[in-house]
């Protein structure tokens, strides 16, 4: 056996080790995900959807319940994170629904780091220079991107609105 070819076979163990690792630990981020989205999403559906599957207003929400659908977002993957961005936008504005915009967007950024660490940890294992390193371009990011766009649209729209009613109650 030639002594040279050795090393190169030791690195190429432990690189595949490495990546068998990373693999594990993506599998079981995305299991434990699975499990508690299921357990999450009724949960805030039944928070935040009347009988008739109509979304309710922030009257007819107890701010305890809207708390505890922003707390649950920690639990819920991209794509249903953007899922409940679409939802909320549907409803009328108001401070609860920006509490819970902000805490999607805090678990979406989140996940989304998570999911460039694993990606750079895969790409450094195979062997690459960390600095070769360019995140993949994430479609569920751009579609975020969009929705909290449009929900800064409708949170300034609103309060242009408020802004004027209260000059109109003042004079």
């Amino acid at each position: 056996m030639n002594d040279s070819l050795y090393p190169k076979q030791v690195g190429s163990e432990n690189a595949l080790e490495e990546n068998n690792a990373i693999s594990s630990q993506q599998d079981e981020i995305t299991t434990e995900v699975n499990q508690e989205t299921n357990i999450v999403a009724e949960a805030i559906q039944d928070n935040i959807v009347d009988d008739n599957n109509i979304a309710t207003t922030k009257d007819d929400i107890p701010q305890t319940e809207m708390k505890e659908s922003a707390d649950h977002s920690e639990k819920l993957s991209k794509e249903q994170i953007v899922e409940r961005m679409e939802e909320l936008l549907e409803l009328p504005f108001n401070d609860t629904i920006r509490n819970e915009v902000d805490a999607l967007k805090q678990s979406f950024y989140k996940l989304r780091k998570m999911q460039v660490e694993v990606e750079k940890q895969t790409f450094i294992s195979s062997g690459r220079q960390e600095e070769e390193f360019k995140a993949e371009i994430d479609e569920t990011e751009e579609k975020f991107k969009a929705l909290f766009q449009s929900f800064k649209e409708k949170r300034t729209s609103f309060l242009a609105e408020e802004g004027k009613q209260k000059e109109q109650n003042l004079a």
